[in-house]
């Protein structure tokens, strides 16, 4: 996934974000219904290079995830705290990525190995606004 590399909190983002902001004001980002997954976490301070690996692995699966729209993830280096919000077009989409079986096994490795404690959100986007200071391209 491309990191921002402004970034000090390891800001990963997905597909409409990078490198250009927001949607251009006066545009809808999303179809007429869209649903967003919010998943809060607080990593262990224990195995740091299998949870980036399957990081990697959930961040290029869910691409080819059908209903998935984008995904932006944010992890403070000293907290360790970290939220993920991901766009669905329907909570079918969801539940179907859920239930993938390669994300259960992310999923258990979580709750194992690399989360103190997390939380997951699931609502439906009711309104979307947008502000944005471009400078000259």
């Amino acid at each position: 996934m491309p990191v921002d590399p402004r970034s000090t909190t390891g800001l990963v983002t997905a597909p409409w974000w990078p490198g250009t902001g927001p949607p251009a004001r006066g545009t809808r980002p999303y179809a007429a219904r869209v649903f967003v997954v919010i998943f809060r976490s607080r990593r262990s301070e224990e195995h740091d290079d299998a949870y980036a690996e399957w990081s990697r692995l959930m961040a290029d699966a869910v691409l080819e995830s059908e209903g998935y729209v984008d995904h932006v993830s944010f992890r403070d280096p000293v907290t360790r705290e970290g939220v993920t919000i991901a766009h669905f077009e329907s909570e079918d989409s969801i539940s179907r990525w859920r239930g993938l079986p390669d994300h259960r096994r992310a999923q258990e490795l979580g709750r194992e190995s690399f989360y103190l404690d997390y939380t997951v959100e699931v609502a439906e986007v009711v309104r979307t606004h947008s502000w944005s200071r471009r400078g000259p391209e």
